[in-house]
């Protein structure tokens, strides 16, 4: 039978992930969740969605129309939004606590055990890929960059691609192998300065800031003025649709959402919630201000890299850099939730995963120290995660 709102049972699975529905909640309560404070998480998810891929954004508005790309943008930020609720709501209800965190795995688990092994490797096979194809665009914005400074006839080892490759993957290994998202927070915000600061230039750009001309460098070809196009607001079905991928994948940050859930300090839903809605926000805002900015600058003449439209300059050049550092310092948020899934899986082959494991803890000894610490702290556990009626 149902239970009453009130039965024991009921309010105990409230409590566990939102303290304040308690209705005792005027006594001091230990915290729920890690150490993350909620800033710390909103930058690290932010900086998972936003990317180079930013800089294609208005190539793919040219080819939808800047209606069409308006509206399709705005859907892929309301599903990404709705799909990452969702995806906490599943770890609450999967279980999570020091000895259990969240994952792919546990929710897995829960929700139909024969999927395990195929979604965990799904998450570790695309984040690795993508993680690889950050270091290719290190080594292709580097290159372009020392072509601009030592001439594109030079021979040095700084303009080979493989160079910077090998370099940015030294770089970042150290970043690579922490316990927790929150130790990233800083390469993370760093990462979204740049971010910004390459949205202010194209802004500039759109709105003819003095000495930011676009077409500066730009030479016609057989008479032809076409260094900015026609802005559509409606393209064909074909040619949107063939540019559809962009929109969808645009606020993919999904891999990391279980961290989130695990790592944020005083953990109720209205909190997590909140680091959702500010991170798909904040980037929603970044890529239509990118994405018009473009468009209204070279309308149907823009490339696939906007950076590729732009003169050839100290200021362009400076940008590809930042783009590069962009991508050095989100490398490592795209390697932990694939580091943590190939970990799972090889310990499954194994026969050694139990619901430790299965969140992918770094190190048994931290977990039992955390179990110690937070021996008082109400955690949602599956036993009692009940959804009240």
């Amino acid at each position: 039978s149902s239970l009453s709102p009130h039965h024991p049972a009921t309010m105990a699975s409230y409590a566990e992930f939102d303290p304040s529905s308690n209705p005792d909640s005027s006594k001091e309560r230990p915290a729920v969740g890690g150490t993350a404070s909620a800033v710390s998480c909103v930058v690290n998810l932010t900086n998972t969605i936003l990317g180079s891929g930013m800089l294609g954004l208005p190539y793919a508005f040219s080819k939808a129309g800047s209606l069409t790309g308006t509206i399709l943008l705005v859907m892929a930020a309301g599903f990404s939004s709705n799909g990452l609720r969702l995806l906490s709501l599943s770890a609450q209800r999967a279980g999570i606590s020091p000895s259990k965190p969240s994952s792919f795995y546990s929710v897995a688990a829960a929700a139909y055990p024969p999927s395990t092994t195929l979604i965990d490797g799904a998450v570790a096979f695309k984040c690795f890929g993508v993680a690889t194809g950050y270091l290719i665009t290190v080594g292709d914005c580097m290159v372009d960059a020392m072509e601009y400074m030592l001439g594109s006839s030079s021979k040095s080892i700084l303009t080979q691609r493989q160079f910077w490759v090998v370099l940015g993957s030294a770089c970042v290994a150290s970043l690579s192998f922490f316990r927790t998202l929150d130790a990233l927070k800083y390469t993370s915000a760093v990462s979204v300065v740049f971010v910004l600061a390459m949205s202010v230039v194209i802004v500039l750009y759109a709105t003819g800031a003095d000495g930011l001309d676009p077409c500066a460098d730009f030479e016609p070809e057989d008479g032809a003025d076409v260094c900015k196009g026609e802005v559509n607001a409606v393209t064909s079905f074909g040619s949107t649709m063939s540019n559809l991928a962009v929109f969808v994948f645009s606020f993919t940050c999904h891999q990391n959402i279980f961290s989130v859930c695990n790592e944020i300090s005083n953990r109720t839903q209205a909190k997590v919630d909140s680091v959702i809605f500010l991170s798909i926000g904040t980037a929603l805002a970044l890529y239509l201000a990118v994405a018009w900015s473009g468009l209204l600058t070279f309308g149907d003449s823009l490339q696939s890299d906007i950076l590729l439209n732009y003169p050839q300059s100290a200021l362009v050049t400076t940008m590809r850099v930042f783009v590069a550092l962009l991508v050095l310092f989100s490398y490592p948020l795209q390697l932990d939730p694939s580091r943590r899934c190939i970990t799972t899986l090889i310990k499954k082959l194994k026969g050694d995963v139990d619901e430790a494991d299965a969140g992918g803890l770094a190190d048994a000894k931290e977990s039992e120290t955390d179990a110690s610490i937070n021996s008082k702290t109400p955690l949602t556990s599956s036993a009692t995660s009940t959804a009240p009626p």
